[in-house]
């Protein structure tokens, strides 16, 4: 069963044409198993990635055609917006869900470009330098973050899901009706 962020996630990359396969992969480190999403879009060749920014937004997935993602258990921590604002306190959550996570854990990914979805990035440049740093010593090619995937899920949502797909439509719903209130509305404001 997948949980709401895996959900998202499928949503987002189906939505950009990727078909979308759950794998579990048994880690050597203290980790133990990692679960990966794999994604892989039919046609062209994947680029080069390397000389693309660390955090991914859509026209960046676009030049992807197959990649891993890591899906940590961002479940077990609350979000609310006073985290999400602290540049500090975001890094040492996602430092804290990566604890004892090595370069080897990710070599097992199903693809070897691995991508981290995150719930959101830290806008401090020195808090932001260095969590990148760190994640990028572990293999990874980059994050995207919900905020970068539900926007383009409730901006592409009637074209992509034309039979409605729950999620998106209760998003859609949420937005319609004014239901977002406070911090929610920050998500909608880019």
């Amino acid at each position: 069963m997948r949980s709401p962020a895996e959900w998202i996630i499928a949503s987002y990359f189906e939505s950009l044409g990727f078909f979308v396969r759950s794998e579990e992969t048994l880690s050597a480190s203290p980790v133990g198993r990692l679960r990966f999403i794999r994604v892989v879009r039919e046609g062209g060749r994947q680029e080069a990635l390397s000389e693309l920014s660390f955090q991914f937004f859509s026209a960046d997935i676009a030049r992807i055609h197959r990649v891993s993602l890591l899906i940590l258990p961002w479940e077990e921590q609350v979000w609310d917006s006073s985290l999400i604002k602290n540049s500090r306190k975001l890094s040492s959550v996602i430092k804290r869900q990566m604890k004892g996570m090595t370069a080897e854990s990710i070599e097992n990914a199903p693809d070897p470009d691995v991508l981290l979805p995150v719930p959101a990035w830290p806008t401090g440049d020195k808090d932001r330098a260095s969590l990148e740093d760190e994640l990028k010593s572990f293999g990874l090619l980059g994050v995207v973050t919900f905020r970068s995937m539900l926007s383009k899920l409730v901006e592409t949502q009637e074209s992509a899901f034309p039979g409605g797909n729950s999620l998106l439509l209760t998003l859609r719903m949420l937005r319609a009706f004014g239901l977002l209130n406070g911090p929610q509305r920050d998500f909608w404001e880019l």
